[in-house]
């Protein structure tokens, strides 16, 4: 068995194929990866990227933007698509064969500064690691970056830590530098490295021949790729997402990365490890009267140069991380290339642990001098280490994403010529379609925001903004057919209640699939009614709009509409609506109270300056009169219903209740037409079509009933006062009535474009009229100045911006 053994582990041969079959088990986790599991969604940036590469040369976006971060994987990745065509197997190929080849580095890396076994250690749980599964099977650069900095730490540590030469230290340059292209936050291992120097070597020999020109050049690498970045445009805002946050305080930082990087499964028994590393580290600094301290140290440090190295450079980007680095960048993904040092100082501490171990028992000593047991039992260690992370490796090789790319072959098969797409990932639309129409978002849309001739587009592909209902109401009325493709966790994170409820109910689920949703709309009927109006209400909510889909309706129909609000401040209370219909009486014909969408989004929840969306709908009761019915809209605080009151512009009161428009309840159709017709129009936007007069001969002191017969061209917009008078031919008023429409009832400031309004008016003649013929008159005039409205009759005569109507004959008392 014995011989068996040494075959097997003595010698390179033996080596060799350990690490191949480390290699093969580890390519069978990642191609699972890569064959099984749906590109991550930060994947679709890279290609994106490559695309671009390849169209212009380098990573210019359509929206203007250079593609800097993983610069060097865009490019590989660019070759790749070039050479073997463009599929997402063939984007994430060059990460799994960067990955494979981490294996064998990182066990040459462990055997230099340690030993065979602790490399071959590393190697292992390099093979089985779950974040480097993931990251060896996805089109993105943090494969690449590790790569760079194993042979970056491997060059270092020969010419700086445990060698004297030049050469690997300007390899060591070379390596950083392009680890630092294909991430930035490489730049954190830097100044833990010169530490390391310090630790080791002391500040002296920084001025040594050969030193310092090498770390020149690493530290102008990291000036150079900052310094790119800043030319090129950050694609995220850098007050929405800063890199550099100091902070002192444990409190001031979130702990889930420490938490995914130490103490959840399989890393758990690496930690205690890692703990234990420290302990062993601070043996020199007991009490001790045989040597001295600083003897003792130095002594020290020459027997575990690499134990240090790696605990000086580890810890010196943790404490970067936790003191200085940014809430986005503290993610784990940013923590990868580390995972080497980390597998190599948990192997080198349990190297250390067997060396003491040995020290004490006779046997083990006898074991220790048979260099191929040595090597069987590290191998044994080995295969106890797979086994122990194969669970953790198979959940991370069959991880399920937002299946986009199985969503988007639906969408490419059932795609017209003229549908629109809406996403909010506009990158994964551009990859497969070649073009996005419209960036949906209204969460964290203002990180990837610029503005392209006054428009706010997306950094990443130049699409139009949609970060409201409003705004994606005439996306829908404008397109025949518009998508919309998000993945579930997005839907509910990125979108806020009143939009998802929008987006359920007018747009059809036509693919929901492995946490995908397409949506699809169709033949959009944007609502005929829609007015912009700004309102105060207690400065905490302002009202933005409202949406009618009609403005007549009969007895038990329903009349769906939409109000728009939004938040002046943060609100701390939960608000209830209340809309009504009222006829000329102020009866209530219909009201309705409740929180707002549906009691899905309440007020509390409301963030500060976005559009909300309340879809509602009008029921009308099945015993409403016909006629002309008031709709009202409010708040109310519903522990002491006490409303909120409408504001004016110099902030006073001006009532509790918002009027919003008018609904007819249709009856029996009754006849609008006049018994005296005209063509006259009051400045742009009023005609009077005729009139009924009733009686044509009357006495002093009785009541003339007038009919006008009112249309609107055009939306109004401002409200109009009615005036009717009778006048001699020496142009005396003997009788007159001024008010606004229906009696008051109907503002113009609502009509509706092409509405006839029928107007009557009852106009007393006093008591004193004289016998005689007398002119009826009429017109409208801004009540605030009293300045008339001009006139156009056509044919007909224009007199002081009044129309004459008619005659009407007084006789003797």
């Amino acid at each position: 068995m014995l011989g068996k053994i040494k075959d097997l582990t003595d010698g390179r041969k033996g080596i060799a194929v350990v690490i191949v079959v480390l290699m093969g088990v580890g390519a069978y986790f990642r191609l699972t990866y890569l064959t099984t599991v749906s590109p991550h969604v930060d994947e679709y940036l890279t290609v994106w990227a490559a695309q671009k590469i390849m169209e212009h040369g380098y990573p210019l976006l359509p929206s203007g933007f250079i593609y800097l971060p993983g610069v060097l994987f865009s490019y590989l990745d660019a070759l790749f698509i070039y050479l073997f065509g463009s599929s997402e197997g063939v984007a994430r190929l060059p990460s799994l064969l960067i990955g494979l080849f981490s294996v064998p580095l990182i066990y040459l890396l462990g055997k230099r500064m340690f030993s065979r076994g602790v490399g071959l250690l590393a190697a292992a749980l390099l093979a089985f690691s779950p974040e480097a599964i993931v990251w060896s099977g996805r089109a993105r650069m943090y494969a690449l970056q590790q790569l760079a900095v194993i042979l970056a730490l491997c060059y270092f540590y020969e010419g700086f830590i445990g060698g004297d030469d030049d050469r690997p230290r300007y390899l060591f340059a070379l390596f950083f530098i392009a680890a630092l292209f294909s991430q930035t936050t490489t730049v954190l291992l830097f100044l833990p490295l010169l530490l390391a120097i310090l630790v080791r070597r002391g500040w002296r020999w920084f001025f040594k021949p050969g030193v310092l020109g090498p770390l020149f050049l690493s530290g102008a690498g990291a000036l150079t790729t900052f310094a790119l970045g800043l030319i090129a445009g950050p694609l995220t805002s850098a007050g929405e997402r800063p890199f550099l946050e100091l902070s002192l305080g444990w409190g001031l930082k979130s702990g889930f990365f420490f938490r995914e990087f130490f103490w959840l499964w399989p890393y758990l028994p690496l930690t205690l490890l890692f703990l234990l590393g420290f302990v062993y580290l601070l043996l020199p600094l007991l009490p001790s009267s045989s040597k001295q301290l600083s003897k003792r140290v130095a002594d020290f440090q020459g027997q575990n140069a690499a134990l240090i190295f790696c605990y000086v450079t580890f810890c010196g980007v943790m404490a970067e991380v936790f003191l200085l680095v940014g809430e986005t960048w503290r993610r784990p993904r940013y923590l990868f290339l580390l995972l080497p040092v980390y597998f190599l100082l948990a192997a080198g501490t349990l190297a250390r642990g067997l060396a003491w171990i040995g020290q004490h028992l006779r046997r083990w000593k006898t074991w220790e001098r048979r260099e191929e047991l040595r090597l069987a039992a590290w191998l044994l260690i080995a295969l106890i280490a797979g086994g122990y992370t194969l669970p953790a490796a198979m959940a991370a090789a069959t991880q399920p994403e937002p299946a986009y790319d199985r969503a988007f072959g639906y969408v490419e098969e059932h795609w017209q010529e003229g549908d629109i797409l809406v996403m909010i990932l506009p990158a994964i639309g551009c990859v497969y379609l070649g073009d996005c129409d419209y960036y949906a978002n209204q969460v964290t849309y203002r990180e990837h925001l610029m503005i392209v001739d006054g428009a706010p587009v997306d950094n990443w592909t130049g699409s139009t903004l949609v970060n409201s209902v409003g705004q994606l109401m005439p996306v829908l009325a404008e397109n025949r057919r518009v998508w919309l493709v998000v993945d579930e966790g997005r839907f509910h994170q990125q979108y806020y209640p009143d939009f998802i409820r929008f987006v359920r109910q007018e747009m059809e689920a036509v693919y929901e699939r492995q946490g995908v949703i397409a949506f699809l709309a169709q033949d959009f009927s944007s609502p005929p009614i829609h007015r912009s109006r700004r309102a105060n209400l207690a400065d905490k909510i302002e009202f933005l709009g409202y949406q009618l889909d009609a403005v007549e309706a009969r007895p038990g129909g329903v009349v769906p509409f939409s109000l728009f609000w939004q938040a002046w401040q943060p609100l701390t209370e939960n608000y209830s609506i209340f809309v009504r219909l009222a006829d000329k009486g102020d009866a209530f014909t219909w009201q309705e109270d409740g929180q707002s969408v549906n009691g899905l989004f309440p007020t509390s929840q409301w963030p500060t300056g976005v559009e909300v969306w309340d879809g509602r709908e009008i029921a009308i009761p099945t015993d409403a009169p016909p006629g002309r019915y008031r709709l009202e809209v409010g708040w109310y605080e519903p522990s002491t219903l006490e409303r909120l009151p409408v504001l004016d512009e110099e902030g006073r009161p001006q009532g509790d209740t918002l009027v919003l428009d008018y609904l007819k309840v249709m009856g029996d159709e009754e006849s609008l037409s006049p018994q005296h017709s005209l063509a006259a129009t009051f400045g742009d936007s009023i005609s009077l079509l005729g009139y009924d007069l009733d009686p044509a001969a009357t006495k002093p002191g009785d009541v003339i009933r007038l009919k006008l017969y009112w249309q609107a061209r055009e939306p109004v917009g401002e409200d109009y006062t009615v005036f009717v008078h009778v006048v001699g031919e020496d142009g005396r008023l003997w009788g007159q009535h001024d008010g606004q429409p229906e009696g008051g009832f109907y503002p113009t400031c609502f009509w509706d474009e092409g509405e006839v309004i029928v107007d009557e008016h009852e106009i007393v003649l006093r008591p004193d009229t004289p016998p005689g013929e007398y002119q009826i008159v009429t017109g409208l005039y801004r009540l605030a100045n009293g300045e008339r409205l001009a006139l156009d009759t056509g044919d007909q005569g224009v007199s002081d911006s009044h129309l004459l109507l008619g005659t009407v004959q007084v006789s003797e008392p």
